[in-house]
């Protein structure tokens, strides 16, 4: 696939060749993974969830259970 960043955005995915000035970068046999976060990010906090080292949210477990699983 070709992917247009445009401003630090992701404006455009095809599988046609994008014709651009910009700069190139060969990502074959690479993986896009937009949004990830930081390495230094502290993962393991789920935002309104505690400190992450609960086993199990009591309000919600399928979704605790299934962000450790990951």
């Amino acid at each position: 696939m070709n992917v247009l960043i445009d401003d630090g955005k992701i404006t455009l995915i095809s599988a046609e060749k994008i014709v651009t000035r910009s700069n190139k970068i060969d990502g074959s046999g690479k993986y896009l993974t937009p949004g990830i976060m930081d390495s230094h990010a502290h993962v393991s906090l789920i935002p309104g969830m505690g400190f992450g080292v609960e086993p199990v949210s009591v309000e919600h477990p399928k979704i605790t259970k299934s962000y450790f699983k990951q």
